[in-house]
């Protein structure tokens, strides 16, 4: 499901990428190329095509798929310990714990130092 999502929202990607990109222009005091997410699309159609919305697709995809699947398991997991330990079945208290470890774990599969 993370793989196919990122496949969908990956001309999203490029957009965003590249108007961060343009940020640093613009702190270097140069002309950025786009002048906002619209243009950003429309240029890039105009310019270079359908393909460069979808270049780096599959490192996208991967990526997804191995922080959504660590991401899964590891609430699954956090819950399953954080019920055992605190005693409570599915309770708030738990949940909530299970978020917190899963969130962290994710983060740290996601974005590695």
């Amino acid at each position: 499901a993370g793989g196919s999502a990122a496949a969908l929202a990956n001309p999203t990607d490029v957009a965003k990428v590249r108007l961060q990109a343009d940020g640093r222009l613009r702190m270097q005091g140069l002309t950025p190329r786009y002048t906002s997410t619209w243009n950003a699309f429309a240029t890039i159609w105009r310019q270079e095509g359908l393909r460069a919305f979808y270049r780096g697709t599959i490192p996208n995809m991967n990526r997804a798929a191995v922080v959504n699947g660590f991401g899964v398991a590891s609430y699954d997991q956090s819950k399953l310990t954080a019920q055992r330990v605190l005693g409570e079945g599915e309770s708030l208290r738990a949940r909530t714990l299970a978020a917190l470890v899963g969130g962290v774990i994710t983060s740290l599969v996601g974005c590695p130092f």
